[in-house]
């Protein structure tokens, strides 16, 4: 886990179009009990600066009206930001969201027709802040938690306002571990999680060469816990040769997160062999397995007690590897049954059990 902390210290304004999206962006309304009403922004973002940034919709603003008019924005005379003029209704400042950090905003307003402040906010359920005044920070203060709203009886005298905000930055998934096993021609995929934050799935992605990913599957997650999670997929199609595996853990807005990788080689197959069939006994069907260590032709057959051959389920050339093949016996009664496997180098025979 990580945090960050942010100071603010505000004034509040009208909205307007950024040409980028903040990475953090929060809103406040300021209104009075007239008819004065602005909606101010700020937030952080890797892009901003103390200056204003027009990429982020920073724009300076005219003088501040004279007494009389309705106003909000934010300015920096008491944090020693300048170089934000007559004030912005948008403020962002340079963070890496996902480091800790700290940064001042300083919120100006004034009553038009009316005779107090109303600021009204919504803060996420990761963050909470303290509002208050510049002056003692005891005069006004109030912890901002969730929707909620402070009213200033005086403006006159409590024109300024800073905010001090902590918002903990949550890895959406804490992966603990991830690994890769193989078991023949197949790869098994585990890994767990510690906590979860919107958590939609997990991509499974494979390459060859630790480049070009794609995708082969997905297992989906458990949303938002705080329990550890366990997870597993198996990959039946790697066929032999060296892989690479990576996550992509999607969240339920869309954004997504990726594992580190790891490598898993299978091994080719040392030695011919034919192993037992799967289920056994087995109704109404079974497995047959075999390995070959190189290219070869290939016979399997199906015989029954008398000798008499009742299926032929390969007769061609098949590549070094791991081979799976399905039998469904039809109209055959119950009995044993074995099967011959067939290279140019030896052969091998079996016996299994059909019960009906």
């Amino acid at each position: 886990m990580k945090s960050w902390m942010l100071v603010l210290c505000f004034v509040l304004g009208t909205t307007m179009l950024a040409a980028r999206q903040p990475d953090i962006e929060l809103r406040l309304e300021v209104m009075d009990d007239a008819d004065g009403y602005k909606v101010l922004y700020f937030g952080l973002d890797s892009m901003a600066t103390d200056s204003l940034d027009s990429l982020l919709g920073e724009v300076e603003l005219p003088p501040f009206p004279p007494t009389g008019a309705f106003e909000a924005r934010f300015i920096g005379d008491d944090i020693g930001l300048p170089k934000l003029g007559q004030g912005t209704y948008r403020d962002y400042r340079y963070s890496e969201i996902d480091l800790d950090s700290t940064v001042a905003f300083e919120l100006r307003f004034q009553v038009g027709k009316g005779s107090k402040i109303k600021i009204k906010w919504t803060w996420p359920e990761d963050a909470s802040a303290t509002i208050q005044d510049l002056v003692t920070g005891d005069l006004v203060r109030k912890p901002m938690l969730g929707t909620d709203s402070l009213v200033v009886d005086n403006p006159g005298v409590f024109s300024k306002l800073k905010m001090t905000a902590m918002r903990k930055y949550i890895i959406p998934v804490e992966l603990s571990h991830f690994q890769a096993r193989a078991f023949g021609r197949h790869v098994l995929l585990t890994w767990n999680t510690e906590s979860e934050s919107n958590n939609l799935g997990f991509e499974i992605q494979r390459s060859k060469d630790g480049v070009d990913f794609s995708r082969i599957g997905f297992v989906a997650g458990a949303g938002t816990t705080t329990q550890p999670q366990d997870y597993s997929f198996r990959d039946v199609n790697a066929h032999f040769g060296t892989f690479y595996y990576r996550l992509k853990q999607l969240d339920t807005d869309g954004a997504f997160h990726l594992s580190h990788e790891i490598r898993v080689t299978l091994m080719l197959p040392e030695t011919c062999e034919l192993a037992q069939n799967f289920p056994n006994p087995f109704n109404p069907e079974t497995t047959i397995r075999y390995t070959l260590p190189t290219a070869t032709h290939v016979k399997l057959s199906v015989f029954d007690l008398s000798g008499t051959a009742i299926a032929n389920l390969v007769d061609e050339l098949k590549n070094a590897g791991v081979h799976d093949v399905l039998w469904q016996p039809k109209d055959l009664p119950s009995g044993v049954y074995f099967y011959k496997l067939e290279t140019n180098e030896q052969v091998k025979v079996r016996k299994m059990l059909l019960v009906k």
